[in-house]
């Protein structure tokens, strides 16, 4: 097969060899449980299957994320050299030891190209220390799985498929500033400084009563309060950036604040460590704003020069104009409509 790239879901803008890409694991939603089904009789039950989805409100309608967003370059060929950061250091920990705990074991099927086996306990462990290059090897092979959908996790719905969607880091962090121009409905920033700021000041107000560190463990479970959103894909990256993230830093330094009382320190270093997850929630708050899904990783073609993307922003603009030119602005409750900019209300 030739050279080809990929398309950001959330633009439908190509991502070129070079180009800069979130990489986010998802696994595929489900119905509340499986569903009967029968033949044309009614009598014998011929599966027990799940639907796509229990609801489609919000951005992970049809799949959510269950792990860390990944940053990385595109290589060609469908595949990502991640950054050698400290970010994607924790957060492939994060997604190799999900997948330890949590995928099943798929064995090889006809063809032995798109249909091989999966078994993570083969490839990593999880108390084994490993190099970055190591890393990349491991998340490469689950990457040409995981494309080929053959990584299956059991979770309270039944067995689930696992992928991974790609958004550009263009469209990331124009999703992120949009959301953070907007304010709340009481005048509220959704800047990160204002949110981290509001979110966290019952953890600090406790923090600066503490007086050993035997009272300091008793807080982490604070940290990831200010993330269980009404969203599923926010709680579950809430838990990862919350408990899973009182490390031997952050006890560090906590034990270092003890000493000598300097607040500002320590809220400079949770602001440091946090502010990944304040991106991805803006980035996920965009996607609700225009009613945007998440979906798996599509292809693009040898399309160099992002003509699908200049010719889908075109097609766009176009079917816009002719819509708005029919609508009637003069009434009200529309008019409400397109003034309602605040987050809060996509979910409630």
């Amino acid at each position: 097969m030739g050279s080809f790239n990929t398309r950001c879901f959330a633009s439908q803008q190509t991502i070129v060899p070079g180009a800069v890409a979130r990489i986010i694991p998802i696994i595929r939603q489900s119905t509340y449980s499986p569903v009967d089904v029968c033949a044309h009789d009614n009598v014998n039950v011929i599966s027990s299957i799940s639907g796509a989805s229990h609801s489609t409100c919000y951005s992970d309608a049809f799949w959510s994320i269950y792990s860390p967003l990944l940053q990385g370059e595109y290589s060609d060929y469908g595949r990502f050299t991640l950054f050698d950061i400290p970010e994607n250091t924790h957060y492939l920990q994060i997604l190799f030891n999900k997948l330890y705990q949590e995928s099943l074991i798929t064995k090889q099927g006809e063809n032995e190209y798109h249909e091989k086996a999966f078994n993570m306990r083969e490839l990593y462990d999880p108390k084994k220390k490993y190099s970055f290059d190591e890393l990349q090897v491991i998340f490469d092979n689950v990457w040409e799985l995981a494309s080929n959908y053959r990584i299956f996790m059991q979770n309270h719905r039944g067995v689930q498929n696992t992928a991974f969607a790609v958004v550009s880091e263009v469209a990331f962090q124009e999703m992120v500033r949009m959301y953070e121009s907007l304010k709340s409905y009481s005048g509220e920033s959704y800047g990160r400084q204002p949110m981290f700021e509001r979110e966290f000041a019952p953890f600090f107000k406790a923090l600066e009563e503490l007086e050993s560190m035997d009272q300091a463990m008793r807080l982490h479970f604070m940290l990831d309060r200010p993330f269980r959103e009404r969203n599923e894909a926010h709680t579950s990256l809430g838990y990862s950036y919350g408990v899973d993230i009182f490390d031997d830093n952050i006890q560090k330094t906590i034990k270092e604040y003890l000493e000598h009382r300097d607040i500002n320190v320590v809220k400079a270093f949770f602001f440091n460590a946090y502010m990944p997850f304040y991106e991805i929630k803006g980035f996920l708050f965009g996607l609700e704003n225009f009613e945007l899904k998440v979906q798996p990783m599509i292809y693009a073609g040898q399309d160099y020069h992002n003509a699908i993307g200049k010719n889908y922003a075109s097609f766009v603009q176009r079917v816009s104009a002719q819509i708005c030119a029919n609508i009637d602005y003069e009434d009200d409750d529309l008019e409400d409509d397109l003034e309602d900019d605040d987050p809060d209300a996509l979910n409630m």
